[in-house]
């Protein structure tokens, strides 16, 4: 099953209280197609940041801009709203990347993550950099 995300996150400052980003997801389009038995979600700009073999789910990456001389010191998710798509979906697995003109072979899914019953990924990642 699929579910969509809304998420508001804190970014504390040196030197602030701190600033309140929403997340804005609930923006994305995305399509999901049916390729081989497999559902393949799509979305415009986003990559698909896990090994081969492993579900191919899109990432998006928000970068926002900090006051001069702010610094990050700590990201705080405030509220996550998680919102099922309805449906079963056996996800595509991501492929081996290869060089443009070699043969693609067929990347298999990763039965570990596959045949568990645990979400994947286990959980949102949010990722800071501060600075140039």
């Amino acid at each position: 099953m699929f579910y969509t995300l809304m998420m508001s996150i804190f970014i504390a400052n040196i030197g602030n209280a701190g600033t309140v980003y929403e997340i804005p997801v609930e923006q994305l389009d995305y399509t999901i197609e049916t390729i081989d038995g497999f559902a393949r979600l799509s979305m415009s700009e986003a990559s698909a940041p896990f090994q081969p073999g492993a579900p191919e789910l899109p990432a998006v990456a928000f970068t926002y801009l900090l006051p001069q001389r702010k610094r990050i010191k700590q990201v705080e998710i405030l509220e996550v709203e998680w919102e099922r798509i309805p449906g079963d979906f056996y996800i595509y697995p991501k492929q081996q990347e290869i060089a443009i003109f070699d043969a693609r072979v067929f990347t298999d899914p990763e039965q570990s993550i596959y045949d568990s019953d645990n979400a994947f990924p286990s959980e949102v990642v949010v990722s800071v950099h501060s600075g140039n």
